[in-house]
């Protein structure tokens, strides 16, 4: 969650799909360099036959800087016949397919002559086209001497077409000896077997000679011989929080000779936080489990020293929150890979934007019965448009000529702040806040991060000449720079100020706690800051020993470990007893995952959150 002082590098993050949060910021030396345009072919597609053409729909390409001003359409690979009509258009049409799979080339230039490309993948299937069948040469069987016959059955083989004609049964590896009584019988006998393991295979063929093979493991034990033992680590299982603890069973391991003389748990993949009782016994436990999967793996040992494995599986879910009263902003994404600006209001996601383009909700502020919530959405032109959205809808506080972005947003009895930024025609960014819609021009060279209004005073942090913070649009630098949005709140007379101070960009950083002019350092990464009573609560991120860079909420200084996997909690808000925080994992910048909600310290999903920027408790 690191981010350069800029931010003229938005729409650059937002079309390689790295958006940030509404606490972060980056930007880039040279923005007026042509950036390349995005060529989007489609989703793949399948058809069946006798339909042959398919609509090659080129319209979700686009480009951040210009203009798209060529398409052009071409088969790179599949079947012989194929026409493409308007090869040049936005949307063109395949057409004269056959059975196979095609792969079509969208190429895209811009007005600056930079290309892009991508590919759809189209499918074309001919119900009457014979299918190949499929080989079931059953399970796996063990046998133990004096016994030497195995059972060979593979009835439950089976062809599309029902026109199977021949079976054909061979052993492929395992001891010299062996007969197979009939070859070719569906069901036949594996006889003569000695002690080791064999492999049967079994291949079916239809009517036109399509065929398909699958093989049976046959084990013959000799009890006059050490055989190796077979681990059962038990049932996969599922618990979830607060339960967090599971019996590891391996009591169902066995040893054809009866001497497995030791057993052994180890947790092989999985979330940090995990304490096996005993990890020799048959049967122990495994403790201090988190939301997330584990692998725990069983190894049994006989007095001969050969040993098998085992795994188990144990998911851990999130326990169901109940959010009345809970506002939680951010972004998710659409099936179209769209970033979609969401706020999850009391268990309900609610979408903000269309999907279009792509968007995020960075701050949210409940006032009464109205829902007010900062961010950002891309237009046509893509440049990002600063919005403010009241109970669902939008208000643009920029045009859209230049990239501009909504940060925060604050309500006092019936004025509305938003704090963001803007870039001027000079291609500087301009601090700035909107109040009831009508904006003020704070710094040049400077963005707005937070707002907070206290009686007739309005704080603002953000960037300006290093860390700053406005009282009443009058700049004071507290800071050299901050590797994160610095956060402001005002309780009474005294200032807060988060922020992770840097000894330069690039230099070495450290949390840090401003309250009126003095500073105290905090070790890790800080995003934002709530004060209640006379406890503040920062929310951020740090290195906890044996774990990761992992989310944390400091209550007066001290550090307390909530998250785990390289999260990070990106806004604390506290009502009453209960403090509540929002992050995201690491890996959820690039689309995947579900944002965490924290409460007291236990960890919740937001389904429908890629990444929650700010939570608000009524």
């Amino acid at each position: 969650m690191k981010h350069l002082f800029q931010t003229v590098m938005l729409i650059f993050l937002i079309a390689n799909l790295a958006f940030y949060s509404c606490k972060k910021n980056r930007s880039c030396e040279s923005c007026k360099t042509n950036k390349s345009p995005i060529a989007v072919a489609g989703p793949d597609q399948g058809m069946t036959l006798p339909k042959d053409s398919v609509l090659l729909d080129g319209s979700s390409s686009n480009d951040p800087d210009g203009k798209i001003t060529v398409w052009q359409w071409k088969k790179i690979n599949g079947p012989v016949s194929f026409i493409i009509t308007n090869s040049m258009a936005t949307k063109a049409t395949a057409k004269n397919l056959t059975a196979g799979v095609y792969l079509f080339e969208l190429t895209v230039t811009d007005d600056g002559d930079l290309q892009a490309k991508d590919t759809i993948q189209v499918m074309v299937d001919d119900p009457q086209m014979n299918q190949p069948p499929v080989a079931n040469a059953g399970k796996d069987t063990t046998v133990t001497l004096p016994a030497n016959t195995a059972l060979l059955d593979g009835s439950g083989s089976a062809d599309p077409d029902n026109n199977i004609t021949s079976y054909q049964w061979t052993k492929i590896s395992g001891p010299v000896s062996s007969t197979i009584t009939n070859a070719s019988g569906v069901i036949t006998t594996a006889s003569s077997l000695t002690s080791g393991i064999y492999l049967f295979e079994l291949k079916v063929t239809d009517a036109v000679g399509l065929f398909a093979r699958d093989t049976l493991k046959v084990r013959v034990d000799d009890p006059n011989v050490n055989q190796p033992p077979v681990a059962n680590a038990g049932t996969d299982t599922t618990i979830a929080i607060p339960a967090n603890s599971v019996m590891l069973n391996g009591s169902g391991s066995a040893d054809p000779n009866k001497n497995i003389t030791n057993y052994q748990w180890t947790k092989i993949l999985g979330p940090a936080s995990s304490t096996i009782t005993n990890a020799w016994n048959a049967i122990t436990k495994a403790s201090s489990l988190t939301s997330g999967v584990y692998w725990f793996e069983l190894k049994v040992t006989d007095a001969g020293g050969l040993f098998d494995s085992d795994t188990l599986v144990v998911t851990v879910l999130s326990p169901t929150f109940n959010g009345s009263g809970v506002y939680i902003a951010g972004w998710g994404m659409n099936a179209s890979g769209k970033m979609i600006a969401r706020i999850w209001r009391e268990n309900v996601l609610q979408d903000l934007s269309d999907g279009q383009y792509h968007a995020g909700a960075n701050c949210v502020f409940v006032s009464g019965t109205d829902i007010y919530v900062a961010g950002l959405e891309q237009n046509a032109s893509g440049k990002s448009v600063a919005k403010l959205w009241k109970n669902g809808v939008p208000q643009n506080l920029s045009n859209g000529q230049y990239n501009a972005e909504a940060k925060s947003v604050f309500v006092s009895g019936t004025d509305v702040y938003v704090a963001g930024w803007e870039v001027n025609a000079n291609g500087n960014s301009v601090a700035k806040i909107w109040k009831n819609g009508v904006e003020q021009n704070l710094s040049e060279g400077g963005t707005a991060t937070s707002v907070f209004v206290s009686g007739t005073d309005v704080y603002v942090a953000g960037w300006y000449n290093g860390v700053a913070l406005w009282k009443n649009g009058v700049a004071q630098v507290i800071g050299i720079y901050s590797d994160t949005d610095p956060s402001v709140f005002v309780s009474g007379n005294d200032v807060y100020v988060t922020m992770t101070m840097c000894s330069a960009v690039g230099g070495s950083c450290g949390a840090t706690l401003w309250k009126n002019g003095q500073t105290q350092n905090i070790d890790g990464l800080a995003s934002s800051v709530f004060v209640s009573g006379s406890d503040v609560y920062v929310a951020g991120q740090r290195y906890w020993s044996g774990s990761n860079d992992d989310a944390t909420i400091w209550k007066n200084g001290v550090a307390q470990h909530i998250g785990h996997e390289n999260d990070i909690a990106n806004s604390v808000f506290v009502s009453g007893n209960h403090v509540y925080a929002v992050g995201n994992k690491n890996n959820n910048l690039y689309f995947n995952g579900t944002a965490p909600l924290w409460k007291n310290g236990i960890e919740y999903s937001i389904p429908g959150l890629t990444v929650a920027n700010s939570v608000f408790v009524q």
